[in-house]
Order: C-alpha cells, then structure tokens, then sequence
C-alpha cells in the first residue's frame, strides 16, 4: 500500500512539474519590434497625391534617391489624412504633395489654400523630422472654371514662403485628350521637376 502511494505522489510532482514548463513557456513575453521596424531607409523622399503623379515610375526617379511613390485615385484634401497616416510611421524625411486637383470645380482658391496648409501643418505636428513640400498644382483644360482657381491657388501658393515644386512648364501639351490627366509628355516633365525639388533636399 505504501509502494503505491509513493509512486501516485511521484506521478503528481512530475505532472506538475510538466505543467510549470508549459506555464512557463506560455507567460514569456514576446520579443520586443525594433524602434525603427517597418520604417523607410534614412533620407526617403515620399511623393504622395492624387491621380496625378500615377505615372511616375518610381523605379526610374530612384536611380539616385530613395523615392516612395504613392498615389490615391480620386483623392482629394480631406481623404488625404487617411491615407497619409500609415505613410507617416514609415518616418520619410521629406515628403512631395501633390494634391489639389479634384477640388477645383466647387471650391475657391483660398479655400483650397487654407485646406492644403493645414494638412501639411497637421504632417509636421504628426512627424516633426519630415519636411513637407508642395507641389503646384498642375493646370486642367477640362473645365473653365477649374482652369481659373489653379491659376489663382498657384498665385496664392508662390506668394507664401514654401518649400514648391514648380510645374509651371507643364500646359495643355502635356495632357491627355480629355484636357485632365498628363501624357507620356507630361508625365516626363513633372518626374524632372520632382526630381530638381528632390536634389536639394541632399544639399540641406
């Protein structure tokens, strides 16, 4: 009676013992990510917008720079948050936007200005590290009415002292035929002016 009892007793200690190593192993805590896990290379320059800059071949333009590309079909200034928000925990240090485009019809220049400024003043607050530029917004032949707010939001743009890339090169030759969206031709011409923008950035 005793034999059994000792070999029930030597049972439970080794079950028991079993149990605390699967405790154990269950309650480790995870390795910790890295501070800089999922974050872009240093000296990243993001170009990020509307349908505008879909023709920018990001490969191409990176030949001597770290550029991220990433266009929003359809984006206008208030959608642009949502979309800028993971872009922001990859921690570019420059960012190119470009956005203004599909906000032309129903809104008035100072109207646009005031939206554009604050969503570059609200990616400053969110990555301090990141300088923000510009991008003029490109001339639309589609519609008249369009066509008289870019001159004038351009006019608004070039009198502040921003960081601006300059499109003013680029007119109704380098669009398409529905006087909206850029051509091969257009499309060329904007990847040179991101790209003269993006150079001074390395001089800095």
């Amino acid at each position: 009676m005793q034999t059994v009892i000792n070999k029930t007793s030597s049972n439970d200690r080794q079950n028991k013992s079993r149990s605390n190593s699967i405790i154990s192993v269950n309650l480790r805590t995870p390795n910790a990510a890295p501070d800089n896990a999922g974050k872009w290379k240093p000296n990243t320059t993001l170009i990020t917008g509307d349908s505008m800059i879909l023709g920018i071949d990001e490969s191409r333009i990176s030949l001597k720079h770290r550029v991220k590309v990433r266009p929003f079909r359809g984006a206008n200034i208030e959608s642009m948050y949502d979309y800028i928000k993971p872009l922001l925990r990859k921690c570019p240090d420059n960012i190119i936007l470009h956005i203004g485009t599909n906000s032309t019809i129903d809104r008035t220049s100072r109207d646009i200005l005031n939206q554009i400024l604050t969503l570059k003043n609200y990616i400053e607050t969110n990555l301090p590290t990141c300088k923000v530029t510009l991008s003029n917004v490109i001339q639309r032949v589609d519609e008249p009415k369009a066509s008289i707010t870019i001159n004038h939001l351009n006019e608004h743009l070039n009198e502040l002292n921003l960081s601006l890339v300059d499109n003013s090169n680029i007119n109704g030759s380098c669009l398409t035929r529905k006087g909206l969206h850029l051509n091969d031709k257009g499309y060329g011409k904007l990847a040179i002016n991101f790209l003269k923008k993006i150079n001074t950035f390395n001089k800095d």
